[in-house]
């Protein structure tokens, strides 16, 4: 467990006192790495420190230096509030404090406030971490999905799939249309295609084709259904798979 950085925003010497005993007795803990009389004073250093934690009095005067600091391009710390009143917690929790200490202070009081800050670090450290995982697991989705192996008895071809006009079956074996011409030959059937292509942009519009939707060119409706691509090649759809094929089309 790594301790806590805090700066402590208080001119009672006293209250200073007592936390000079803490970070002699809970190092382990916390260290405080500033003690100042406002807030406001304490602002540059804290955009230098970047501590965990603040510990202050409720005060007007530390109320408008939260909303200064807010405006600055840090990670906001976490705020301990303290007081000799009751009613300040009110307050103290509108500024979105993790805890309010009644004053004089009690040790195990302010040790569980400091285990509070670190539970929500280790927290917010724990969704930004899966956050993180889920981009890269997304990115990682998306480049799989941008390129298909294409497997032929000598070699694999590396294809993008865009790149992909149609794929026809040739007995157990698959021909793969390329929009420059280029025809590739794989060993593996079209049907096993058909499950590894985005479902979304490929449809199989007969028992030996499947097509990619955004190369389509014009769909004629004449003598039949048939599908013609931009390089003047036309392919027919099965009669029993048209009503399908205009609802995937949207027609």
């Amino acid at each position: 467990m790594n301790y806590l950085k805090a700066v402590l925003i208080e001119n009672d010497k006293k209250t200073i006192q007592f936390f000079n005993e803490i970070i002699e007795n809970y190092s382990a803990i916390v260290t405080v790495v500033s003690v100042n009389s406002t807030l406001k004073e304490a602002l540059n250093l804290i955009v230098q420190e970047r501590p965990d934690c603040i510990i202050m009095n409720c005060n007007k005067q530390n109320y408008e230096a939260i909303e200064q600091l807010k405006k600055m391009q840090i990670v906001i710390p976490k705020f301990i509030f303290m007081s000799g009143e009751p009613s300040d917690a009110c307050v103290a929790f509108k500024y979105n404090a993790i805890d309010f200490l009644l004053k004089p202070l009690e040790l195990n009081l302010l040790i569980i406030a400091f285990y509070k800050v670190m539970r929500y670090r280790e927290m917010e450290l724990a969704y930004q971490n899966s956050k993180v995982i889920q981009v890269n697991t997304t990115e990682e989705e998306n480049k799989m999905e941008d390129v298909i192996a294409i497997s032929s008895s000598d070699k694999i071809n590396l294809v993008k799939i865009i790149d992909i006009i149609f794929l026809k079956a040739e007995g157990a074996y698959t021909i793969i249309q390329l929009k420059d011409g280029t025809k590739i030959f794989s060993s593996k059937n079209l049907g096993e295609y058909k499950q590894t292509l985005p479902q979304k942009s490929f449809f199989r519009i007969h028992h030996s084709y499947v097509i990619n939707v955004k190369e389509l060119y014009k769909i004629i409706k004449k003598d039949g259904t048939y599908c013609e691509f931009i390089n003047g090649i036309v392919l027919p759809v099965a009669k029993r798979r048209q009503d399908e094929f205009f609802k995937f089309m949207r027609l």
